[in-house]
């Protein structure tokens, strides 16, 4: 706060924040990120902020560069990356819980086999689908997934749940795979249980297998 009020004082044309919230707790972490982003728009100054965060990240940038052994991995709009993430370092960097990435094979008509019984249908011109069968790294959130009756994708054995008030969170295997969904919490599921899964097609990724790019068209 002191380093804020000194860059204020200053009239700063360009502002570096270096990781400051990373030594603060939880709840004044919150606070404090919200009074930087009223005075940077306050101010109307240009601010590099330099964070492992993802939230702080996500809230804080106009653009945000994700950056990945030095290297420029995806720059853009927040909303933007977060969407359409160019590879799965970047897709497993932004959201919480962590994408869900699972081996997979794809065919020329969109469908996606993750297992022995386990299927999703992708529609095969939004991505760069050869002939045949092809090795893919199928990435899910949490948020996207539902659960489903009879129009279920494929189906997950729960072995522990997170319930934290506004949400619950089932963590299981599918064929062999982990995987975890984010649940109404009016759903009341137990280890054990098998839970039909659905999800949209519109909101699966597929990335290639050797370097993560992505392999949306």
């Amino acid at each position: 706060r002191v380093a804020m009020g000194r860059a204020i004082a200053r009239r700063a044309s360009l502002v570096l924040f270096d990781e400051p919230l990373s030594n603060l707790d939880a709840a004044l972490r919150a606070r404090v990120r919200v009074e930087i982003r009223r005075l940077h728009e306050e101010l109307d100054t240009t601010s590099i902020y330099v964070t492992h965060d993802q939230v702080e990240a996500m809230t804080l940038a106009d653009v945000m560069f994700v950056l990945n052994g030095g290297k420029v991995e995806q720059w853009g709009p927040p909303l933007e990356v977060y969407a359409e993430p160019a590879t799965t370092f970047v897709a497993g960097f932004l959201g919480s819980p962590a994408m869900n990435f699972l081996e997979g094979q794809v065919s020329a008509t969109g469908e996606v086999r993750l297992g022995e019984s386990a299927t999703l249908e992708v529609d095969p011109a939004r991505f760069r689908i050869g002939e045949g069968r092809a090795k893919v790294t199928v990435g899910v959130r949490a948020h996207d997934v539902e659960v489903a009756g009879d129009e279920a994708s494929f189906g997950m054995v729960v072995t522990y749940t997170e319930e934290l008030g506004g949400e619950t969170y089932a963590y299981g295997r599918i064929d062999g795979q982990d995987f975890v969904a984010r649940l109404d919490p009016s759903t009341r599921v137990r280890p054990g249980d098998r839970l039909p899964l659905r999800v949209d097609a519109a909101r699966v990724h597929l990335f290639e297998v050797e370097g993560g790019r992505s392999l949306k068209c």
